[in-house]
């Protein structure tokens, strides 16, 4: 896996951002053929998230595989492009994703992904995103 985030990374740096759009929709379409049977890590390249690059996806899977099909409130601290948090509302297809960002990611909302925008330095920030005492992860 660590090899083909290098490619990834290689092959970004040398394309245009018209070119990494269509290469990334190749992939979208090559990676939704799999979908099916994919795992975390597969949905983690299937949307660009950076989570690869640290080596959280196993762990990750490890602990969520058995909530995945139930219907969860799911918390993300920061959305940066929105990849992660479109990765988990495709990976927790019952549940609803709330995520908070510095900067207003109202553009990332979709089915199911609701945004707000604070500082998750700030208590009150992280209490009003949603009830606290019903997320889950």
């Amino acid at each position: 896996m660590y090899h083909i985030i290098k490619f990834k990374n290689k092959l970004a740096e040398s394309l245009t951002e018209n070119q990494r759009k269509k290469v990334r929709k190749v992939i979208k379409v090559f990676f939704s053929a799999l979908s099916s049977k994919s795992n975390l890590e597969m949905l983690a390249l299937k949307h660009g998230t950076g989570k690869m690059d640290h080596g959280y996806m196993k762990h990750y899977e490890s602990h969520f595989a058995p909530l995945r099909k139930k219907r969860l409130k799911i918390l993300e601290i920061g959305v940066a492009k929105g990849c992660s948090v479109r990765m988990w509302q495709e990976y927790f297809p019952n549940s609803m994703i709330f995520a908070i960002d510095i900067e207003n990611k109202k553009k990332h909302e979709e089915d199911r992904i609701k945004t707000f925008q604070g500082s998750q330095s700030k208590r009150s920030c992280v209490s009003k995103s949603s009830r606290p005492k019903n997320w889950k992860i």
